[in-house]
Formats: structure tokens, sequence, C-alpha cells
């Protein structure tokens, strides 16, 4: 087992105990992709976030959150990640600004739009890596798509076309 094998095992159960805290554990056993895991994951967190009904109840969804972005700042931090550097850079903000609203909450009591803001940018991340999830897909697919017929020179734009209106039906069909 190389390095770089054991940093993705220990990344992935890693991955995995962050999911069982926040109740994804579920995605997991799913056919989700990392990405989606992670969406999955930020959607769990939103939907504690915004159905709190006691002190403890919120401090626990706070916890959970904030563990999640420091997940996600550990992962966006990794040199190895091979996410482009703005995308690396608004999501490192995006946990500061987590981390800093969370901390702020625990000197006082937190405002409803400081809590509404938690649950926006998750559920906005979310659906970010969704979309980025349906890309990949797509992209996978048109490969897929190019190479059975043959890889012709300058066609694959065609295929990422045709790719787009399977995985668009697929998902469609899914929903």
């Amino acid at each position: 087992m190389t390095d770089r094998d054991a940093t993705g095992t220990a990344a992935q159960s890693d991955l995995r105990a962050l999911a069982a805290q926040v109740g994804a554990e579920p995605a997991l056993i799913s056919d989700l992709t990392v990405l989606g895991q992670d969406a999955a994951a930020l959607i769990d967190s939103a939907v504690r976030l915004s159905s709190c009904d006691s002190a403890p109840a919120l401090n626990d969804a706070l916890d959970i959150n904030l563990r999640l972005w420091v997940a996600i700042k550990a992962a966006v931090s990794d040199e190895t990640n091979a996410l482009p550097p703005d995308v690396k850079r608004n999501l490192l903000q995006l946990a500061k600004a987590v981390t800093e609203i969370t901390f702020a909450a625990g000197h006082r009591r937190l405002e409803t739009t400081q809590l509404e803001l938690l649950v926006d940018i998750n559920v906005n991340v979310a659906a970010g890596l969704s979309e980025a999830q349906k890309t990949a897909l797509i992209r996978e697919r048109a490969r897929e798509l190019w190479q059975q017929a043959g890889s012709p020179p300058d066609r694959l734009p065609a295929f990422q076309d045709a790719a787009e209106h399977e995985i668009a039906a697929l998902l469609r069909t899914a929903s």
C-alpha cells in the first residue's frame, strides 16, 4: 500500500465516521461518489440546523456542522486535492465564515439570520457539488460513447451533447 493509498483510506474512514455523526451513513452505502456523499452530508447538516427545537439540539447541530466544515477545510487544503484554485479559495473562505459564525454563537445567542446563513451555505455548496457530480457523469459518459464509436477525431463535443441528454433523462426519471 502506498502512502497515497493509506491517506485515501484514512480520509475515507474519516468521512465514514463523520457521516455516521451527521446521520449520512445511508449515502455512504449507496452508489454516490465522494461529491455526492459530501453533498448529502451538507444537506443533512442543513436540515439539522433548520429543525432545532432546543438550545441543546442547536448546539449539537452547530457542532456537527463545524466538524463537517473542518473536514471540508482539511480536504481542500490537502496538496493532492485537484480542485481548481479559485474553488479551493472559495471553500476555504466559506469554512472560515462558518467557523466564525459558530464560535460567535458560543459567546452569545445565534441570530436567526446567522442560522439561516449557515443553512444557505450548506445548501448552496451541496447544490454545487451535485452539479459537479452531474458534470463528471456527463464527461465520463461522453468519453464512453466516443470510444464506443471508435474515437473519431474532433467528434467528442457531439458525444458530449448526447451524454448530456442521456444523463438529464436519467435524472428526470430518478426524481
